[in-house]
Parts: C-alpha cells; structure tokens; sequence
C-alpha cells in the first residue's frame, strides 16, 4: 500500500510541477537582425541582391550554435528571404511581425523563457530593442550596414544588450 501511495504521490507532484510554467526564472534572449542588402531599383526592388542572399546564407552559420525557439520578421519580402535558410536548418515556421505590434503583454508572454530571432529592417530593429531595454539606447540603422546584431537578455530582474558586427 505504502508503494501505491508514494506512486500516486510522486506522480501527483510530477505533473503539477511540469503543469505549472514558472516563468519567474525563465530567461528570454532576442536576436535582431536586419534583413540582407536588397535590390534599389526595378520591379523587385525588396528582393535581396546577390549579395543579400549569400549575407542571408552566412547567417545560417551564425545561428548554428544557438537553438532558436521562434522566428518573427517584418512581413515583407527581403526579411522572409533573409529568414528562409535560418527557419529551414533549425525547423522552424516564420511568423510576421507586424510594426505596429511592438513589444505588448501578447507578445511578452508568447516569447517569454525562449530563443527569439527578430528580423525588421533598419528602423524597426533598433526601435523593438529600445522597447524591449525600456530606453533610448539605439539609433535607427545608417544605410549599407547589414552586419548589426543586436542581443537582448531578458530575466526578471533584469535586461542587457550588447551590439554585434557580424561582418
């Protein structure tokens, strides 16, 4: 009786705890980047250039080491471009990351204790980073730098960033 009772109790205990999500220690990192270099001119001018799409290749290599939770991009065609290889190596879907979304509870709580890459473009990266830190910290992105990478760490008690050129 003794080992039925501790069974029903260790199990009891097993799936409240698994049932509950603590978030209080949970730790939320985004990754921002811009989409890759596009086209400035034509019919297909927010399509990525050659370039764009071999800088959009390389960060496939960025990402292999970090396991990442979601993917979320300004809905246009250069960020689902420069998104495409990243979501295919780490099976992932891309959801559209609308600009007047911004960093609401929704979002918070969708994100939060997860590995999230955002891809906007150079206004919007810069403007959700500040939203997230709560401050002014960075500045909309100058033309032709493509290599900004933007982490942000996010725990209870705290939120860091530091700037990275991935060139």
């Amino acid at each position: 009786m003794k080992k039925i009772i501790l069974a029903v109790f260790t199990v009891f205990i097993s799936l409240t705890s698994f049932g509950q999500e603590n978030k209080t220690d949970d730790v939320t990192t985004f990754y921002l980047i811009t989409n890759a270099e596009t086209k400035s001119d034509g019919d297909n001018k927010d399509d990525l250039t050659t370039e764009g799409i071999e800088r959009a290749k390389k960060l496939v290599d960025v990402f292999s080491e970090t396991k990442l939770d979601v993917i979320y991009i300004n809905n246009n065609v250069s960020t689902k471009q420069t998104a495409h290889s990243i979501a295919k190596k780490q099976k992932l879907g891309v959801y559209s990351f609308e600009e007047n979304q911004q960093y609401d509870a929704g979002f918070k709580y969708n994100t939060d204790g997860k590995n999230v890459l955002i891809i906007g473009n150079k206004k919007t990266v810069p403007e959700f980073a500040n939203l997230v830190l709560g401050s002014k910290k960075y500045t909309t992105i100058k033309e032709n730098t493509y290599g900004n990478l933007y982490i942000i760490t996010v725990t209870k008690d705290s939120k860091t960033s530091v700037l990275l050129n991935i060139n």
